[in-house]
């Protein structure tokens, strides 16, 4: 399969697909544009391509629904829980966000779920990546960093709850709203730093498949010493995938989860000198010689519980096993 990228924005009812040309160097991206994928880690390589946009085609629909199997996720995910809340009880941090990984064998549709996510997920950005022999699928409602012209805007999306029945969310609680406001507040004190009349809107909700987020914009206008990879720099990664203190939750990330999130939790999408749309690469998937790697997480703050933060990570992970299911069977599946 050749090397290119399919979307859909939030919102919109339509696929657009970039042809890739060739990876390009930072300095070119910065100064002619193109599509960015970053990964979590700042050490970590960022892709950055140059191409051009066609019309959507979908070239192969299989019909079959074939066997993937899925792993047993093991202990690992349990014991970074429960340190990370034994961690803020004892006021090492105010918050951190764990992940972990879903692991399926075999081959997968990917076009197809593609196709699949992007029409049931309206609300999110939703993409397939397919570069050098490996796929990325995923679909996001977390906007990084938009920017038109001078004017520049980033969302604070933290604090979940989940669809207990068909028509009813779990309430809200003191811990979904403290989690989103240290996400607010620290985008608002970048904001402050590098922008002109920040603008804070109300604070609303954020609909994304079974689950519901707390969501309000921050945005600005560049001070004209600054310019948006600056913001960018210091932007990311927010609290809503890392935690606060932000230097310390990234330290305990890489000393308690035991694998690289890669391309998970880092960000992706387009850029020109006059205009951005970057996402948080939420709820995404990694297919490779017919490995599919399924990344979730949620963010621990005081008042967490084991069950409650798996029960979560269970329901973000249907974003993308629901599609799975409608075109494999997956055997051996512990919940």
């Amino acid at each position: 399969m050749k090397n290119f990228i399919a979307y859909s924005k939030p919102g919109k009812h339509y696929i657009t697909q970039f042809n890739i040309q060739q990876e390009i160097s930072d300095l070119e991206f910065l100064e002619y544009g193109g599509f960015v994928m970053a990964p979590f880690s700042k050490g970590g390589r960022k892709i950055y391509l140059k191409g051009y946009e066609t019309e959507f085609v979908v070239n192969h629909i299989s019909g079959e629904n074939s066997v993937v199997k899925r792993n047993n996720e093991g202990l690992e995910y349990k014991a970074a829980i429960k340190n990370a809340i034994n961690d803020i009880a004892n006021n090492e941090l105010q918050k951190v966000v764990v992940s972990k990984q879903i692991h399926l064998e075999g081959k997968l549709s990917c076009m197809e779920i593609f196709v699949d996510i992007a029409k049931t997920h309206k609300n999110a950005f939703v993409y397939i990546f397919v570069y050098n022999d490996v796929t990325y699928i995923g679909a996001t409602p977390e906007i990084l960093i938009v920017k038109s012209g001078n004017q520049i805007s980033s969302a604070s999306l933290a604090g979940t709850v989940v669809l207990i029945d068909q028509e009813h969310f779990a309430p809200w609680t003191e811990k979904e709203y403290q989690e989103h406001a240290f996400v607010t507040h620290s985008i608002s004190n970048i904001y402050e730093k590098y922008c002109d009349q920040v603008r804070v809107s109300e604070r609303g909700e954020l609909l994304a498949s079974k689950v519901k987020h707390l969501f309000q914009e921050i945005s600005g206008e560049l001070k004209e010493a600054f310019n948006l990879f600056d913001v960018l720099g210091e932007l990311h990664p927010t609290p809503a995938i890392a935690g606060l203190p932000k230097d310390k939750a990234i330290k305990w990330i890489d000393q308690n989860e035991l694998y690289a999130r890669e391309y998970y939790t880092g960000y992706l999408g387009f850029y020109s000198p006059n205009e951005a749309d970057l996402y948080v690469n939420l709820r995404c998937l990694k297919y490779q010689n017919e490995i599919t790697t399924i990344y979730v997480g949620g963010g621990i703050v005081e008042g967490s519980t084991f069950e409650s933060e798996f029960e979560e990570t269970q329901h973000k992970a249907e974003t993308l096993l629901s599609s799975i299911r409608k075109f494999h069977t997956i055997e051996l599946e512990h919940k």
